[in-house]
């Protein structure tokens, strides 16, 4: 349901269990900041290095996780899990955790996530009309992450799940040669 990790689900869910009695958005807070640290992780060999080589003992893992907690500002409920997170050895499992608590906290605050691809940056009011469309549509509140795919010829491509709403020119052409060749026969 939420990954192919175990371990990493059952870490999600604790935490979200854990912040369930705290406001939309605190616990929004506690996503972006995992998120964050998630990245940096991800994002830095020096820092990935750290984290997850096993040769560097457990107390200087934890005072450079730490160190590094305290500069990226992140709420104690967060530095507490990551901390439990090093802890226990399941740095690995970092991005299945996020993703999984990500998961669990849009479903828990019924919300989904949509990806938006476009030929070029769209409009704060194109995004906002794409926004209540889908709302409307899935009677969910939904989230909008934004990409740009030069290779689109125009059009909005919306992707929510595995949900597909492919308006882009490209597709449309394509639909417009199938049925050209349709009426052929």
């Amino acid at each position: 349901m939420y990954g192919q990790n175990p371990a990493a689900r059952r870490y999600a869910e604790a935490l979200a269990d854990a912040i369930r009695d705290l406001s939309d958005d605190q616990r929004t807070v506690v996503r972006e900041h995992l998120e964050a640290f998630r990245d940096l992780v991800t994002g830095s060999p020096d820092v990935r290095n750290v984290m997850l080589n096993p040769s560097i003992s457990s107390e200087n893992r934890a005072a450079v996780l730490k160190s590094l907690l305290g500069r990226l500002e992140v709420t104690d409920i967060a530095q507490r899990f990551l901390l439990l997170v090093a802890e226990r050895g399941r740095m690995e499992d970092l991005t299945d955790i996020v993703r999984a608590f990500g998961r669990i906290e849009d479903e828990r605050l019924g919300r989904v996530r949509a990806s938006v691809v476009s030929a070029e940056p769209l409009s704060k009011s194109t995004l906002n009309q794409i926004r209540k469309a889908l709302e409307e549509r899935l009677q969910r509140k939904v989230e909008i992450e934004t990409g740009v795919d030069e290779s689109l010829i125009g059009g909005v491509r919306t992707t929510v799940g595995s949900l597909v709403f492919d308006g882009t020119i490209a597709t449309g052409l394509a639909r417009l040669r199938e049925q050209l060749e349709a009426a052929d026969r």
